[in-house]
Order: structure tokens, then sequence, then C-alpha cells
């Protein structure tokens, strides 16, 4: 219960604004956002610095997936912060994953 309280509040804290595409801008090179707890999750580009459970984060791990793809950066923070998304990317790029 603890976890579900500090994840929802990093959420609300770190979402990005309605509307934007936390890729705008985007620059690889870039230095990340830090918080106390680590890496800003709309600047994530791993699985393991998103707002989410660890036994998601453990799932995740266990199935070799540790790098977002585009389209999962660009999703995810608002579909975390309870937002609807419209997305469209190639086949393959991870779609999916993102939505689950």
């Amino acid at each position: 219960a603890k976890e579900i309280v500090e994840l929802q509040k990093r959420v609300m804290d770190e979402a990005p604004p309605r509307g934007q595409n936390p890729l705008q801008d985007d620059d690889p090179n870039a230095k990340k956002l830090k918080t106390r707890e680590g890496v800003v999750f709309t600047a994530s580009r791993k699985f393991d610095e998103l707002a989410i459970s660890w036994r998601t984060k453990e799932g995740l791990k266990a199935n070799t997936w540790k790098h977002l793809t585009d389209i999962q950066r660009a999703a995810i923070p608002h579909a975390l912060a309870g937002r609807d998304v419209l997305g469209a990317a190639m086949t393959g790029s991870g779609k999916t994953l993102a939505f689950l």
C-alpha cells in the first residue's frame, strides 16, 4: 500500500502537461531531470526509471525488456497520469506493451 501511495504521488508530481509529447525537444545527450528518488519518469529511457511497481519492473526485467521505445516513452507518462492516449507507430515498435 505504501508503494502505491508513493507511486501515485510521483506520477502526479512528474506527469507531463496535457497534450505535451515527452519526446519533443528530446536530446539524448541532455542531462536527465532528477528528483530525490531518481530520474523524472517523463525523461526515462529505461523501464526501471518509470513510476511503476517493483513487481512490474521485475516482470519486465525477467522478459529482458530494459529500454523504452519512442512510442512507449511518449505514451506511458500520460497513461500513468490516467489520460487517454492516441499514438501511431510502426508495427513492432512496442505500442501494445505501452498500453498494458
